[in-house]
């Protein structure tokens, strides 16, 4: 029987990998035979009187030993797929030699690795002897590599080959077990049985992969290699619905995961079952490791690894372009010690391929730099005409979307002005980035430029690349390796490297980049010979054109005159139109016109962003933090023929823009300093476990490491246990058991439930289609601000976890049985402009965007500002900007600020266009955020914003600002205060609330108003301990007065509720029945019985289930028709949360209270 017919059967295909000898390669024979690969084999057992540790230096005669047995030539042809059709699967064979793939010849790195088959991919055999002294007994298994291996040179297939069939043999030794077991040979049903359960039962292969976008790459790449063996293909990847990747997960085969590092740590610590599935996985493969340990994923593979099965049961493939110590270190710990060192990078090489030109360009200054860009655009369209692709690299996401949206406007100064524009940057949905990214990829239209950040400069694939342009110095030399390394890439050999520096960046080559066989280019020679190019082109378009072939149909738009987004990239390559010679001479006015029409916030960021970046490689370009400072303002100025905006002293002092203060240093950060490193997932001090804001009546309890809100008084009627999203209605919230990382986001998404809350947000409720209340009817039009992305990050918010998710829904169970009750307005995110009308460019531009890469450990976004430092720096960035204590950094923190300020505006926007006459914004009301930074659980200002957008009517209106929250409203009140009694202020504060000593918050306008000194518009009402309905009422005759006084037409109630009794914060005794006389109901009431038009925003609230009824009562306050304090809370997916009265009613009955009523 041949060997490819032994290969069909499980039984033979497990004795012929079983019974395999010892492999040649390791023999000075075999390497002899391997000369053709062009690779250096190097075994960790070699035959030398001592085999060294890995990595341990090695002696002279060690040395020489190594050197006469291992050295290998270059290979002087290519070696062809065919050579090992014999050791691998037919189907697999199938598969790359014929559809999807049709390949050839092997790649160096293919033919290194895959020479190894079939023992490489031979099971684990826990009998092989291992050397006894200089005795050996049998062979040694040598199934773990550590391959070092540049770039684009189709490593992908070398790990995947050998990974399949090591599943393969693992699914044959299954199903062998399964019919010896059963003792049915030859019953095909029972071993496909077998095999399928197996299968869906254990994870055969495991990538990690650093990046999202190579991930989706690679999971592309497995599933055409097992096509015709139709193995499980799954991918867990961020910005993508978990919800769905686990589904998908637990449905199917699981033969091979591709993950990026934060999201499989994220299931495999939330999610029940993803670590008993790879529990025996038969292959890990570390793909780009020198990747991963450059962005901060060192602690996230250590952690990994401390689940997956020990070596040498694992067998372990780890791929880098690098072998620096730090990879040395992992491969120490992830590799077992007798595996194989195969090198593929000679040691003359080139850092980046050396057959492709690349050239340096310093312009005298950046008024030429959009100039020049289009040039170099222009010259590879004329250059390649029909086959022009170019990737444009900026370093931050902001710069990426300014020279986007330029390049827009410019692309018909260019031969083609039907260029086709990609931007593909951080700040670009995971889905967006996912579609662009395949357009490009598939873009034969022969004049494309994708604009992009590093999002694309490792590991991902774009074919046909003709040109790379980097803007700008990069972060580091290797970064400028692998963006390089986009052109050129397999078997296409043509490409070219530009890159693009001002005067101040011009040291940055012969410093960090003199290994690099770089030529230097006048930006003027590029701008002639493009005229040479385009008055030849004018004279003969077909000519110049000859043979590109033009018969690929055009791109078709649908009906509505748009490109389906799903439609493939099918535009074939068309003829410039002509005069572009008249176009070029044009630009500069072009250039000129699109400048002027650029938003000054948009330029303002990309500043901001810039000089973060600029922080990280200040040293290597020799520049002291003025000089670099000055220089910075200078390119702007430059760029944009307006003078640059300036950072403030302390700012600048902390990014070390000044000689007094030293620059933010570069240090490792590790557990002991109290930082734990993971990715993209968040910030975990080790000492201070949760938040601590004594004043409020919370502390922290630890209960197995979880963190969890609980009061220091007794719990009151009503009051929701710390832990009943895990003792109460497990069916419905199985999804919220603990975690053991407490400071990751929430799990929104659990296995086998569909996405939680968003099934109850597209609410039965909903009229879209009907009409909105008449204006001329006794009931009030009332808006409700709410949709699914909204829910998600207020649900985020570390004071409130899942509070919003739990208030909507029992909003959504009373909207479903009342048609037309309320109307959903579905809120827009708000701007940096929007954000920049109250709070400071600081915060808003470049703060939060450092906060967000330094503290959260996202390591690419914070050296994209250009952020690094150590513990004592992150503090003090921290507490400039009040991101401590009550107030932490978390994951989702800036979608967060954006989403929470943009509803509060969005309901806002409502009661000024007149398309309400009440709207509601639960998640809003947080009124202690200050213009630069976060204050008592409150990061943006959005009442205050709210305000403003009310603000913005000619001739001014008059607007009253209501404040029921337990604590002061310091910001808001702060925000309007007026100095003088003779000015006319349009805004008016009154602020209901408790104050003592030593309460939060310490403001000198929180006491009680004096007739005598205080500013009539901004009025403090302090209550004691104790406060009830009584007391409101007792007051509320004297609110009425201002009111009248005041006459205004606008009205804004912040309703927090931690007044309500029940509340953790132990103050007031408040309730909420419409019917007793001053209560939050009633107080709301004869608020919405003014002829002003309302705004009602949330606030505080620790009490989740009390502040949801209390909030779903005043939606019926707001509609006109209240409901009975006593009505039954309508079954729906959080039901088992309002035990035990399971009623709406919030009852003031305390006797504590009532002893201590103020």
């Amino acid at each position: 029987m041949s060997v490819c017919a032994r290969l069909r059967t499980p039984a033979s295909r497990l004795a012929l990998s079983a019974s395999t000898s010892a492999r040649v390669a390791f023999t000075r024979q075999g390497i002899a035979a391997l000369r053709a690969a062009s690779t250096t084999v190097r075994s960790a057992s070699s035959s030398v009187a001592r085999a060294p540790r890995p990595f341990e230096p090695l002696t002279a005669e060690e040395e020489e030993a190594l050197e006469a047995d291992e050295a290998i030539d270059a290979p002087e042809a290519p070696i062809p797929f065919s050579k090992i059709k014999d050791a691998i699967h037919p189907d697999t064979y199938t598969a790359l030699t014929k559809e999807p793939f049709k390949y050839h010849n092997m790649s160096s790195v293919q033919a290194a690795v895959l020479d190894m088959l079939p023992d490489l991919a031979a099971p684990y055999n826990r009998h092989a002897a291992r050397p006894d002294g200089e005795t050996k007994t049998a062979p040694v298994q040598h199934r773990d590599l550590l391959v070092k291996a540049k770039t684009g040179t189709g490593k992908t297939i070398a790990f995947l080959v050998p990974a399949i069939e090591a599943r393969l043999n693992a699914l044959a030794a299954a199903t062998l077990k399964a019919e010896q077991d059963s003792g049915m040979k030859g019953d095909k049903r029972l071993l496909r049985n077998a095999e399928e359960a197996y299968a869906r039962k254990n994870v055969g292969t495991l990538i990690i992969s650093p990046t999202r976008e190579l991930a989706i790459q690679i999971a592309a790449e497995a599933l055409k290699l097992t096509k015709h063996h139709q193995h499980g293909v799954h991918l867990f990847v961020g910005g993508e619905s978990k919800g769905r990747q686990l589904g998908g997960f637990e449905r199917g085969r699981k033969d091979i995961v591709v993950a990026t590092p934060g999201r499989l740590l994220d299931v495999m610590e939330s999610v029940p079952g993803i670590i008993e599935s790879l529990a025996n996985i038969n292959t890990l493969v570390l793909d780009e490791a020198d990747t991963l340990l450059d962005m901060g994923f060192r602690a996230d593979i250590e952690a990994v690894l401390k689940d997956l099965p020990p070596v040498p049961k694992r067998q372990t493939f780890l791929f880098s372009a690098t072998v620096s110590p730090a990879i040395r270190d992992i491969a120490r710990k992830s590799l077992d010690k007798h595996h194989t060192f195969i090198n593929c990078v000679k040691e003359d090489d080139s850092p980046v391929h050396a057959h492709i030109p690349q050239y340096v360009t310093v312009l005298p200054s950046a008024t030429q730099q959009l100039p020049h860009i289009l040039n170099l655009i222009t010259q590879d369209q004329l250059q390649n005409p029909g086959k022009s692709k170019v990737m444009i690299f900026c370093n931050t996401a902001k710069m990426t979307a300014l020279l986007a949206e330029m390049l827009r406007d410019l692309r018909a100064s260019l031969p083609q002005p039907r260029t086709m524009l990609y931007e593909l940057h951080s700040g670009v949905t995971q889905n967006k980035r996912r579609l662009r990214s395949d357009d490009f990829r598939n873009d034969k239209s022969g004049a494309a430029v994708l604009i992009t950040s590093d999002v694309s400069a490792r590991g991902v694939d774009y074919p046909n690349v003709t040109r790379v342009v980097q803007l700008g110095v990069p972060a580091s030399p290797d970064q400028y390796i692998h963006r390089v390394g986009r052109t050129g890439r397999g078997s296409n050999l043509s490409g070219r490297g530009d890159l693009v520096l001002l005067p101040f960046e011009s040291a940055y080559p012969t410093r960090c980049l003199s290994a690099v066989p770089l030529q230097t280019m006048e930006a003027d020679k590029v701008a002639e010979d493009n005229l040479v190019l385009a008055s030849k082109f004018d004279s003969d378009p077909k000519a110049f054109f000859k043979g590109v072939d033009l018969s690929l149909p055009p791109r078709t738009p649908n009906r509505g005159g748009r490109f389906d987004r799903f439609q493939p990239v099918v535009q074939g390559p068309r003829v410039f139109p002509k005069d572009a010679q008249d176009r070029l001479q044009q630009m500069d006015d072009v250039i000129k016109n699109t400048l002027d029409r650029q938003s000054p916030t948009d330029k303002r960021e990309a500043f901001a962003a810039m000089a973060g970046f600029y922080v990280a490689v200040k040293d290597d370009l020799q520049l002291s933090g003025t000089r670099m400072y000055d220089s910075l303002r200078d390119m702007y100025t430059g760029m944009f023929d307006e003078e640059a905006p300036q950072l403030s002293d302390k700012l600048k002092g902390m990014l070390g823009f000044n000689k007094k203060s030293p620059p933010i240093r570069a240090r490792e950060r590790s557990r002991d300093r109290g930082f734990s490193p993971r990715g993209d997932r968040g910030f975990s001090p080790r000492g201070d476990r949760g938040f601590t804001p004594r004043d409020r009546g919370f502390t922290p309890r630890d209960r197995g490491g979880n963190n969890e809100w609980t009061s220091s008084a007794p719990k009151r009627y009503g009051e929701r246990s710390s832990r009943s999203f895990e003792d109460r209605g497990r069916d419905d919230f199985k999804s919220f058991k603990p975690r053991r990382v407490p400071q990751r986001p929430p799990v929104l998404v659990a296995p086998g439930l569909r996405p939680y809350p968003t099934p109850a947000l597209k609410m039965d409720c909903e009229p879209e289609n009907t009409s909105p209340h008449d204006a001329a009817s006794k009931q009030k039009r009332v808006a409700y601000v709410v949709s699914e992305d909204l829910v998600k990050v207020a649900s985020l918010l570390p004071s409130n976890r899942f509070r919003s998710a739990l208030v909507h829904q029992l909003v959504a169970a009373f909207a479903r049985e009342r048609p037309g009750w309320i109307r959903i307005i579905r809120p827009t995110a708000a701007t940096a402009k929007d954000l920049l009308t109250y709070h400071d460019m600081e915060y808003v531009g470049l703060d939060l965007s450092i906060i967000r890469g330094f503290v959260l450990g996202d390591a690419p976004q914070a050296s994209r500002f250009g952020v690094q430092g150590d513990l004592q720096d992150t503090r003090s960035i921290s507490a400039e900007l009040g991101l401590e204590d009550d107030c932490p950094p978390f994951k989702g923190l800036p979608a967060y600020v954006r989403m929470i300020a943009g509803a509060s505006m969005t309901a806002a926007r409502s009661l000024r266009d007149n398309e309400s006459d009440v709207a509601i914004c639960w998640d809003g009301g947080r009124h202690h955020a200050r213009k630069s930074r976060a204050s008592g659980f409150c990061y943006v200002a959005d009442c205050v914003l709210a305000i403003l957008v009310l603000k913005k009517i000619n001739p001014r209106p008059k607007i009253m600002y209501i404040d029921l929250d337990l604590h002061f409203s310091d910001a808001v009140s702060e925000a309007f205060v007026s100095t003088s009694t003779s000015t006319q202020p349009t805004v008016l504060t009154l602020s209901i609330h408790h104050a003592t000593r030593g309460f939060f918050p310490a403001s000198e306008l929180s006491g009680l108003t004096s007739v005598d000194t205080a500013d009539p518009f901004t009025i403090s009402v302090p209550l004691e301990r104790g406060a009830s309905a009584k007391s409101y009422a007792h007051i509320w005759e004297s609110v009425e007065e201002v009111k009248a006084a005041f006459d205004p037409e606008y009205v804004v109630v912040q309703c927090g509720g931690d007044g309500l009794a029940g509340d953790p914060c132990a103050v007031f005794n408040w309730c909420i029945d419409v019917e007793e006389k001053g209560s939050m109901g009633w107080c709301v009431g004869r608020i919405l019985e003014w002829k002003s038009k309302t705004l009602l925003l949330g606030g505080g609230g620790y009490n989740h289930t009390n502040t949801a009824r209390a909030w779903a009562y005043l939606v019926s306050v707001a509609t006109g028709d209240p409901l009975p304090v006593g009505t039954d809370i309508p079954d729906h997916r959080t039901f088992p949360q309002y035990q035990p009265s399971f009623t709406l009613d919030v009852p003031a009955d305390d006797p504590y209270y009532r002893k201590h009523e103020g």
